[in-house]
């Protein structure tokens, strides 16, 4: 039986190919495998493309947009179920209250926070659920450099690398929340590591 899967990822239609490529694979899969798509509910970039190939595939598709959002020419227009939000804040908790994993895919500002978003409330226990990251070209090896400066430097416990993953395939994005141990720790704990 399938879940509802979080997508963040970009609203950019000037993007390369294989970018677009790599987010129609992704929403294909997820509905070949029976999951729901839960989205900011744009129909522009990665966005756009993931929602629509889902669809394309029998997917379900919700979509979570601010109302400043909510207008022809940005958001999707045909989602199966459409929940409009006051802003990008209530839209980031909608969703993450409506998924039960998270996929991030390329993108930009928004994306990150996002990102960022759902690790620091992992980080702290007020969610345990997967987070995966979609890599293509080494895009999130900056990330990952980043995430190790910082807890090379203290600023971040080494256990909170284990709070995510990246992936270079579609399989693996699917590998892994299936086969997901949620991660057991004290986010309190004095001790490093």
């Amino acid at each position: 039986m399938g879940i509802p899967i979080c997508l963040f990822t970009a609203s950019s239609n000037t993007l390369a190919p294989v970018y677009v490529d790599l987010a129609r694979q992704f929403g294909t899969a997820l509905a070949q495998r029976g999951h729901s798509l839960v989205y900011g509910g744009g129909m522009r970039g990665l966005m756009g493309a993931a929602a629509e190939a889902a669809q394309e595939n029998g997917g379900k598709v919700v979509s979570v947009i601010p109302e400043k959002l909510d207008r022809p020419g940005i958001a999707l227009e045909n989602p199966n179920e459409k929940i409009v939000t006051r802003d990008m804040g209530d839209r980031k908790a909608t969703m993450e209250d409506l998924s039960e994993a998270f996929v991030v895919l390329p993108g930009g500002f928004g994306t990150f926070d996002e990102l960022f978003q759902v690790l620091a409330k992992k980080q702290l226990c007020y969610h345990n659920k997967p987070i995966v990251l979609l890599d293509v070209d080494d895009f999130f090896k900056p990330f990952s450099q980043l995430a190790e400066h910082l807890v090379g430097l203290n600023f971040a416990r080494e256990i909170y690398q284990q709070m995510y993953t990246i992936v270079d395939s579609v399989e693996a994005v699917f590998d892994y929340i299936d086969g997901y141990q949620p991660l057991d720790y004290d986010p309190f704990l004095k001790e490093r590591g």
